[in-house]
């Protein structure tokens, strides 16, 4: 089936495409990965491009019962390695961190024809070492000034690119700053911390 956007207006339209659920944001912000919180990590775009794994296996974190999914989908080259693409199933939807939606798992099928080739649920993912690597992770801390840099350096990059959950990153940093009593930086300091980041992306 073609994915058009006439389509994915009719799908959201009738409730089988929605954002995440308030429950879950609320589980998420509590929680953080290399000491950022999850839900400001899942909403920027492009920290989740080309991060599937990663980003499904923090949004489980807010969930109790899920089924963390790896398989090859039609939309993404495949991999004689690995699959190609991670998800994660709950209930009648599928949640996909490389959009920040979560959609009606029998139209998402329709859609990407993904070939499942591995599930975990809550408890064999205990015995998963990569999933145990991720949550070790989560335990990491960075200091008040740097999540500041990192945080306003992301939404710099979000006002300049919009991404799909442009209203909800913007309330997670909004909620971050008035928790935090974070202050924001002058552009000065800010254009010097931008030429770091994009240093060491060349480096990369």
């Amino acid at each position: 089936m073609e994915i058009t956007k006439d389509l994915l207006v009719q799908a959201y339209n009738e409730h089988k495409i929605e954002p995440y659920e308030e429950e879950l944001i609320d589980n998420l912000r509590k929680q953080t990965f290399n000491g950022i919180p999850i839900t400001i990590l899942l909403f920027t775009n492009f920290l989740c491009k080309g991060e599937c794994y990663v980003c499904s296996v923090n949004l489980t974190r807010g969930m109790d019962h899920f089924h963390l999914v790896h398989g090859d989908i039609n939309c993404i080259k495949k991999n004689d390695e690995y699959p190609n693409h991670s998800w994660v199933e709950k209930g009648s939807f599928v949640y996909d961190t490389t959009d920040g939606f979560k959609w009606e798992k029998n139209l998402y099928y329709e859609l990407f024809e993904p070939v499942v080739q591995e599930v975990y649920d809550e408890n064999t993912v205990q015995t998963y070492s990569f999933y145990q690597s991720v949550i070790e992770n989560g335990t990491k801390e960075i200091s008040l000034e740097n999540l500041a840099l990192v945080t306003q350096y992301i939404e710099e990059l979000e006002n300049e690119n919009p991404g799909f959950n442009h209203y909800y990153l913007k309330r997670e940093l909004k909620i971050l700053r008035e928790k935090k009593k974070i202050k924001l930086f002058p552009e000065k300091t800010m254009a010097e911390y931008r030429k770091i980041m994009e240093k060491e992306k060349k480096t990369e």
